[in-house]
């Protein structure tokens, strides 16, 4: 998933695609996120990415 995104994720994105609770996507996202120092971007909607380097 992340290497169609180009390191790009949102939690609804692996919430949808792993079939996992937004609650747990976003748990998993944020441990992943601090293990492998991602980044975060935030869209003019408010809508936030992890961005992990590729």
């Amino acid at each position: 998933m992340l290497a169609e995104n180009h390191g790009k994720i949102t939690v609804m994105d692996l919430a949808r695609k792993a079939n996992l609770s937004a609650a747990v996507a976003k748990e998993y996202l944020d441990s992943k996120a601090k293990e492998f120092d991602a980044d975060f971007e935030v869209s003019e909607s408010g809508k936030i990415s992890y961005k992990f380097l590729m």
